[in-house]
């Protein structure tokens, strides 16, 4: 194929390729009467059918830049919902947050004072048993003394029948040893 080309372009003088190029150069450009011919009649086709169709044009380009104004409005209004919307969210989780340390904060006072009335209360109830503790201490006490006189009246009573060696009435002797012991009984309670 190339071989052809070659064979061809070598076969063509140098003459004939100058004019055909210039020929194919011509039919590019029309001719003076014609290109004044065509923008005549661009010029009336423009004067007649212009106003027609530039109503109907200006018309169309007026819709559609209200149509874009319009979409860019909505979405202008749109980005201003979405952020008072986001506003709104994040006071509520603020004012969530708010309420939930204002309720820790009641919790922690609230389970503090239940602690010291716990506190207070046991405080009080063992108060209550000390005093018990105390009461029956002394109980406990007074009936030890109480079991004590009367062992101390008996050895008495049987040291006394020893050394007298005669029986002595059970009455009699517990009064005088109820008399001793009376006397002496401040010196026992100390």
């Amino acid at each position: 194929m190339q071989d052809k080309i070659i064979t061809k372009v070598s076969s063509m003088s140098s003459k004939s390729m100058e004019d055909t190029l210039s020929e194919k150069f011509e039919a590019l450009f029309p001719s003076w009467p014609e290109m004044l011919a065509t923008i005549l009649s661009l010029i009336i086709l423009l004067l007649v059918l212009g106003p027609l169709v530039y109503k109907t044009i200006q018309d169309m380009m007026a819709k559609r830049q209200k149509y874009i104004q319009d979409n860019i409005n909505y979405a202008e209004k749109l980005s201003k919902e979405a952020i008072e919307e986001k506003n709104k969210a994040d006071q509520d989780i603020n004012d969530a947050r708010r309420i939930a340390k204002e309720i820790i904060s009641k919790a922690k006072i609230e389970s503090e004072k239940v602690k010291d009335e716990g506190n207070r209360i046991a405080k009080k109830e063992a108060e209550k048993l000390i005093a018990q503790a105390k009461k029956d201490g002394l109980k406990e006490k007074e009936n030890f003394y109480l079991e004590s006189k009367k062992e101390i009246i008996e050895i008495a009573m049987q040291a006394a029948e020893k050394v007298i060696e005669k029986e002595v009435d059970k009455d009699f002797g517990e009064k005088i040893i109820n008399e001793f012991l009376e006397s002496k009984e401040e010196y026992i309670n100390e």
